[in-house]
Parts: C-alpha cells; sequence; structure tokens
C-alpha cells in the first residue's frame, strides 16, 4: 500500500473562535473526515464568530491540489476581516460580511 504521509483520518483541527464560549446560549459540534486519498491532506477548516445576538460559522471546503492552503488562509483570515468591520459598523452583520 501507498505510504499515508498525512495526520490521521481523524485528527484534531484547531478552531478560529471570536467570543466568549461560556457565555454562548448554544453549542455546536464539529467533525472533519480527511478524504482517502493519500496525497491530499484534510483539506476543511472551519471559524465561529459570536455576538450577543448572534453567531455566524464559516465552513471551507478545500479541493484540488490546493484545497487544504486556500482553506486555511480563508479561516485565518476571514473572521479577522470581518471582526474589524463589525467595529466599523457594529450593527451591519450583513455589509460586515459582504465586505470581507
Amino acid at each position: 500500500g501507498e505510504l499515508d504521509k498525512f495526520v490521521p483520518y481523524f485528527a484534531r483541527k484547531p478552531l478560529n473562535f471570536d467570543g466568549e464560549i461560556s457565555l454562548m446560549k448554544h453549542r455546536m459540534g464539529i467533525c472533519s473526515h480527511r478524504g482517502l486519498k493519500p496525497d491530499y491532506p484534510n483539506q476543511d477548516d472551519f471559524f465561529a464568530l459570536s455576538r450577543a445576538d448572534s453567531m455566524l460559522f464559516g465552513v471551507l471546503d478545500g479541493h484540488g491540489p490546493d484545497g487544504h492552503d486556500v482553506s486555511h488562509w480563508v479561516q485565518e483570515r476571514l473572521p479577522t476581516l470581518i471582526m474589524e468591520r463589525l467595529r466599523e459598523a457594529p450593527n451591519d452583520w450583513d455589509k460586515s460580511v459582504t465586505t470581507s
């Protein structure tokens, strides 16, 4: 068989979370399974933004040879951009998300 050069199929993945998880009224669960191709890592990433009145979940499903790099790049940058926009316009989720 081919040598699997990436982490196990159910390895832990970090979660970008902005907010106080202990103050959340709801809970979330996340499960991500790497595909069966031995030459590809798990290409899925995700993030959660929490505010007093709402939450935003990002689910990033990478594809292709660079899918894991693209989904990870978005996971690291998009939540920060959205939060920067929300600081400028605290009550405008729609604008903050679409301009990010």
